[in-house]
C-alpha cells in the first residue's frame, strides 16, 4: 500500500483515552492505516500512514488526532 505522508506520534493517556484511541483508528480506517507501535499505562504510540488519494495528508493527521480528542473529551465529561 502506498501513502503520501506518514507520521509517528505520542497520545499521552492524560489526554488521549486509550478506547477513543482506538475509535478513532477504526473510524478513520477509510483515510489512514494507523498502527499501534507501542502502548503502556501512560502513553500510545501511533505511526500514521495517509492512502493514496487523499488530497491534504498532513489535514488529515490532524483531522485524525483531533477527533480522537474529541472523543477523549466527551468520555471524560460522560457525553460520548
Amino acid at each position: 500500500m502506498s501513502s503520501l505522508h506518514r507520521a509517528d506520534r505520542v497520545l499521552t493517556h492524560d489526554i488521549y483515552d486509550p478506547a477513543s484511541i482506538a475509535r478513532a483508528i477504526e473510524d478513520y480506517r477509510p483515510h489512514l492505516t494507523v498502527r499501534v507501535l507501542k502502548a503502556d499505562a501512560h502513553d500510545t504510540l501511533i505511526s500514521l500512514a495517509v492512502l493514496s488519494g487523499e488530497e491534504a495528508p498532513e489535514q488529515v493527521i490532524s483531522e485524525f488526532l483531533n477527533y480522537a480528542l474529541d472523543l477523549s473529551v466527551r468520555a471524560i465529561l460522560g457525553a460520548a
